[in-house]
């Protein structure tokens, strides 16, 4: 991190041709030259429990029966997504159970497993945030305190490149549009995150389809980090604005024997 910080005109201008350009070297190179302005974005994680969902398909109309079903796919069928490249395996997650069904576009009708992912209590999640800044600055976050301290050396005008820096990158984390172009500026994002010095264990972004949620990009060797509490296979019912779900419980897991779902009687 620099403190000589560019202009809130200059960063501006650089965001824009970021945007603009489908040069994959160049873009990586101005991620790069923003994230080096920013004086914040890895902390760890010390609590948290986040929440994937999967919909039932053909195959499994009444769920999975392994846990190797609802976490991140083999890397041999991992496809292009919004935080990792053809081959490469991520689980995704968010931070809560609605949000997880409204980021998989869950609707009424729609049968789907639903899975609660703990840090164990001895472990930390290493983790570069993006759009924590501006968060904790409008909104008064968890991440306030630690950012109005990390702020204070800095001039109202850096403040703004600042913000203006984390602003878009977490706007290009959050784009709905990205699969337009194959995901190309998400995925250069997140291979310029994970190739720095710093290797975050997951990255946290803003929610694409939940609103005000954050959504976890992690890396599949951290998943040791967790264990599984709770896993359900429910039903939408109603489907409300702003990511809000009702459901019916269809099934609960009893278990676990070897991988294997066990679920409670019904």
């Amino acid at each position: 991190m620099s403190m000589n910080i560019v202009s809130p005109e200059e960063i501006a201008d650089i965001c824009r041709r970021i945007r603009e350009s489908g040069d994959q070297r160049f873009i990586a190179e101005g991620y790069m030259f923003l994230l080096a302005q920013l004086p914040v974005g890895f902390h760890d994680v010390t609590e948290t429990t986040l929440w994937r969902a999967r919909k039932a398909d053909e195959a499994h109309p009444e769920g999975f029966d392994y846990i190797q079903d609802i976490i991140y796919p083999p890397a041999q069928f991992a496809q292009t997504g919004r935080l990792n490249n053809e081959g490469e395996s991520v689980l995704y997650a968010s931070v809560s159970n609605h949000g997880c069904l409204a980021e998989i576009g869950a609707i009424p009708g729609d049968k789907v497993q639903v899975a609660a992912f703990k840090l164990r209590s001895e472990h930390k999640l290493h983790c570069g945030f993006v759009g924590s800044i501006v968060r904790a600055h409008k909104w008064n976050s968890e991440y306030f305190t630690r950012v109005q301290k990390t702020l204070e050396p800095f001039t109202e005008e850096q403040k703004t490149s600042i913000f203006l820096i984390d602003s878009f990158l977490a706007e290009i984390l959050a784009d709905g549009r990205a699969r337009e172009n194959n995901y190309l500026h998400t995925t250069t994002l997140a291979d310029v995150l994970r190739g720095g010095r710093k290797q975050p264990d997951a990255i946290v972004y803003p929610g694409v389809e939940s609103v005000g949620a954050k959504n976890y990009a992690i890396h599949p060797d951290a998943m040791l980090k967790f264990n599984i509490p709770d896993i359900y296979f429910i039903e939408i019912t109603k489907r409300y604005p702003y990511g809000f779900y009702e459901w019916t419980v269809l099934r609960q897991r009893e278990c676990c024997d070897n991988g294997q779902i066990i679920w409670k009687a019904r």
